[in-house]
């Protein structure tokens, strides 16, 4: 008994110094009050309960933490709405060195009316990673609060689970998509490689799906596929060094339901030059091409090859491979379709008393 009392003294006494505007000795005192264990946390939990400096809560948080008593729970987790970020931040550390002992009533928490709360405890719960959460936090995907889905997707994928992050795909969140895709990228795990590719399909998820493929690798995945992640995110020079395999990845995106897509497809097939007319010529014959996007091909192909001085009047389009030469009635087909306009510079001599006209756009035909 007397030892007890004792005890209880020293305990009290470094309570006491956890007040002092002496920023070592509080330090010192919480530090002395963690090697004394479990026998203060009772004072812990009632300082932390009670004490009207910010300070004096936030050391014994951070002390509760490191003794790692699960009888601390409930006034740490209440310790999450406290006034200052500085005792939520504590509370928080402190709930995750406890660790799964405190899973439990983190869950029953997430029923608190308090968004801030509940988004603290989604953000334990994530740190924690303890799979029995799982379920709660799907649930915290549908929360009325934005920040709490968000949070709740990204604790989901801290502790992998595949099947809910791929649900989370498809929700109306935006950010939860994008935290989810990036998730599944992180597992590594061939399920979400399939459904990332399947959210490609998509055109609300489609970017971060591909963000997610490219953070993976595109080695589990077809050519096409690959294709249309390089297009989405813009990467049309990776595109360009894989080399002539790629035409028919390119004529597959030309169909694709984003103009975007599709105008870029082109526009990457037209920076191939001579070797890609040939192939281009013969689907937009076809009927395979829009008008539009032949247009886009037609013209990056000559930026393409401008070295190439052509005559005024004469085609802006290299005929050399790609059409026979003494094939009129499909050259004139080709071109009477396409009606390209072609800027060329004005050639009137220069009277001094005016500027020239720099550029002015004629019709270039087939002779």
């Amino acid at each position: 008994m007397d030892e007890d009392r004792e005890l209880k003294k020293v305990i009290y006494r470094f309570i006491l110094r956890l007040c002092s505007i002496d920023g070592w000795v509080s330090k010192q005192a919480e530090y002395y009050l963690i090697e004394i264990g479990k026998p203060a946390v009772p004072a812990l939990i009632e300082t932390l309960n009670y004490n009207k400096e910010w300070k004096v809560r936030s050391h014994a948080a951070e002390a509760l933490g490191k003794i790692k008593d699960a009888l601390a729970v409930p006034v740490l987790v209440k310790a999450l709405n406290d006034g200052r970020k500085e005792v939520q931040d504590n509370a928080k550390r402190a709930l995750i060195e406890i660790g799964p002992p405190a899973v439990p009533l983190l869950i029953e928490a997430l029923r608190i009316d308090s968004c801030h709360i509940r988004w603290n405890v989604v953000y334990a719960l994530g740190a924690i990673r303890d799979a029995s959460a799982v379920p709660s936090l799907t649930e915290a995907l549908n929360d009325p609060d934005a920040l709490v889905q968000d949070e709740a997707t990204v604790a989901l994928g801290k502790i992998g689970a595949v099947h809910a992050l791929i649900n989370a795909l498809h929700h109306e969140n935006v950010h939860v998509r994008r935290n989810a895709a990036m998730a599944l990228a992180d597992t590594k795990d061939p399920r979400a490689v399939r459904a990332l590719v399947d959210t490609l399909k998509e055109e609300d998820a489609r970017l971060f799906a591909a963000r997610a493929l490219a953070k993976v690798g595109f080695d589990n995945i077809t050519l096409n596929d690959k294709i249309l992640c390089l297009l989405i995110l813009d990467k049309t020079g990776d595109i360009q060094l894989m080399g002539n395999a790629v035409f028919p990845a390119l004529f597959k995106a030309m169909t694709d339901k984003d103009s975007k897509i599709r105008k870029n497809s082109a526009w990457v097939l037209g920076l191939f030059g001579e070797p890609a007319l040939s192939a281009f010529n013969e689907a937009y014959i076809n009927g395979n091409i829009q008008y539009e996007l032949a247009e886009i091909f037609y013209k990056t192909l000559n930026n393409k090859l401008k070295s190439k001085k052509f005559e005024k009047g004469c085609t802006a389009l290299p005929m050399k491979g790609s059409i026979d030469s003494n094939d009129n009635e499909m050259k004139q087909m080709l071109f009477k379709k396409l009606d390209l306009r072609h800027k060329t510079r004005d050639t009137r001599p220069y009277n001094g008393n005016r500027k020239p006209e720099t550029l002015k756009r004629c019709m270039v035909v087939g002779k």
